[in-house]
């Protein structure tokens, strides 16, 4: 056998022995040909014996089934088939060790099978992990449901007596307003005005907890026709404010029309309640962008610091006091609730004084699972 051979021999075993994953070759008859170190390792640890050349690999299976199966793959590889499989050893009680196994047919210089190549790389710290991972998930899950159910138990329990609040105190301002002091007078004012507040919180607090699991079937849904009953249901706000809003022709789209109505509401909302100087012009657009629709709805309004684009979607956030803009910081949180439960992204483009586009994506092809919750 020349140097070059030789040299060539050596590099492939330096190049073997430093592998972290464990190697070895077996003849026909199942007997180790070579091994590095590390499978000598694992070897030792799993089965409390030091194997040797020449020993045969079926003999470390105690276990007949485990033996058996063992025997099967090594046999497909002996004729001719390369694949990779996971597997264990090692039980449950004592702890299981988990691993990627390549099997590969081992050929002489004449492509005749002599035997068999396997490379295992250790799967065990990744197994764990994502073991921990959808038990940490379930936990959330289960944390996210009874939060849901909070908010809508809460919310739907201070109904009625915020109902009794607000219905005594408006009797009581028209029984004994001007009456009483100025004061009391105001007093009264700022309780109605709190209770309605506290209606409006409450209202808004419910459509949230509801988006999850009072939900419609996904359809097919002309956009055109449902922004014209968003329109309507706007009428009276649009033409006190003088307001022109535009739209180019929108595309039909599987999706649960109801919510999406809550989503072009809220949106529009904004876009009129937010406005500057001039009166509000609001555009609704859509384009397609790859697997996605691509939609924008435009204001002239007043626009959003760069600052505040990201938490303006986070519930109960709120940029301005209620004395400038009534409101319950939870409208956007539903728009972004609403669009990440159809698959999609939302996002805003503003400048103070340069009014804002908002846009959002949703997929053409909606998974089933998206539907569903």
């Amino acid at each position: 056998m020349d140097n070059k051979v030789l040299e060539q021999r050596a590099s492939l075993e330096a190049i073997i022995e430093s592998s972290r994953g464990p190697i070895f070759s077996i003849d026909r008859h199942y007997l180790y040909t070579s091994f590095n170190s590390q499978h000598k390792k694992v070897m030792k640890q799993l089965f409390g014996t030091n194997i040797q050349i020449g020993n045969n690999i079926l003999d470390y299976h105690s276990n007949p089934d485990d033996c058996e199966k063992a025997k099967k793959n090594i046999d497909r590889a002996l004729n001719g088939e390369s694949f990779d499989l996971e597997s264990f050893v090692g039980d449950k009680e004592y702890g299981r060790r988990y691993f990627l196994i390549s099997h590969n047919p081992v050929r002489d210089s004449n492509g005749k099978i002599i035997g068999v190549a396997v490379y295992s790389h250790d799967l065990t710290a990744r197994k764990h992990a994502e073991k921990a991972l959808q038990e940490t998930l379930k936990e959330l899950e289960r944390s996210n449901a009874e939060l849901q159910q909070f908010a809508y138990i809460a919310s739907h329990d201070l109904q009625e007596p915020l109902r009794m609040v607000s219905s005594f105190t408006q009797l009581l301002e028209k029984r004994y307003k001007g009456k009483l002091d100025s004061d009391a007078d105001d007093y009264i004012g700022y309780i109605i005005e709190g209770a309605h507040r506290m209606k409006d919180l409450i209202d808004d607090l419910l459509t949230f907890s509801r988006l999850n699991t009072d939900t419609r079937e996904f359809k097919s849904t002309d956009l055109n026709q449902l922004i014209k009953k968003v329109l309507l249901n706007f009428k009276s706000v649009i033409n006190d404010n003088n307001a022109q809003i535009t739209h180019d022709p929108l595309p039909n789209l599987i999706c649960d029309s109801s919510q999406f109505i809550q989503l072009f509401q809220n949106l529009i909302s904004n876009a009129l309640k937010f406005q500057g100087d001039e009166f509000p012009e609001i555009h609704i657009s859509s384009q397609t962008s790859g697997k996605n629709w691509l939609f924008s709805i435009r204001d002239n309004g007043i626009g959003i610091d760069t600052g505040h684009k990201e938490m303006i979607f986070n519930i109960f956030k709120r940029l301005h006091t209620h004395e400038e803009y009534e409101g319950t910081g939870i409208g956007l949180a539903i728009c972004k609730k609403v669009v990440e439960r159809h698959g999609g992204q939302i996002w805003v483009e503003s400048k103070p004084s340069r009014g804002s586009t908002f846009y959002f994506t949703i997929p053409k092809k909606i998974n089933i699972d998206i539907k569903n919750g």
